[in-house]
């Protein structure tokens, strides 16, 4: 049986947000399951502080299996920022559909509603 098979594949950008500042960002980013990833980048003093969390499911509100949370710390370098950004967006295991800028008090909300619900 002779078949033809598609190589090379190109996926291209269905949307794009606009960050006004990557050193201070904190963002929400959710698939089409509604699973929840958070991220948010602090730049104190040339030290860029990073987190990001998820998945959690909003609508069965539950940890999703794989739940993972990333602190660290950087020294400022804009380049390293965007691919940490670009990173977190894109990652193909995550499948996302759609992206949102949030506020530090609405991840740090959210982090503490999780922590509390899973420690009753």
């Amino acid at each position: 049986m002779k078949q033809t098979f598609e190589y090379a594949l190109i996926s291209s950008p269905l949307d794009e947000i606009e960050i006004e500042d990557i050193g201070q960002c904190h963002l929400k980013v959710v698939n089409d399951i509604d699973d929840e990833w958070y991220l948010s980048i602090q730049t104190i003093l040339g030290n860029t502080y990073i987190k990001s969390f998820g998945p959690f499911n909003e609508t069965i509100n539950r940890f999703v299996k794989g739940f993972k949370f990333e602190f660290y710390r950087i020294d400022y370098k804009e380049s390293r920022i965007i691919n940490i950004i670009d990173r977190f967006i894109n990652d193909p295991k995550k499948q996302i559909t759609y992206v949102e800028e949030i506020t530090l008090l609405e991840i740090e909300d959210k982090l503490d509603s999780l922590i509390l619900k899973e420690i009753r």
